[in-house]
């Protein structure tokens, strides 16, 4: 990879900030550091086993 005085772009992006708001299925359910979604309207995944 090069560095970069010879690419116009930095070798290493960086990235600087974190989604402000999260949509789930066209609702609203984490919007500025808060959780503001309907208790109970989400679903809990198992992971399983890994082999």
């Amino acid at each position: 990879m090069r560095g970069s005085e010879g690419a116009g772009q930095p070798s290493a992006p960086f990235v600087t900030s974190w989604p402000g708001t999260t949509i789930v299925r066209g609702r609203v359910e984490y919007d500025q550091g808060n959780i503001v979604g309907e208790k109970g309207a989400g679903e809990v995944l198992s992971r399983g086993s890994c082999v």
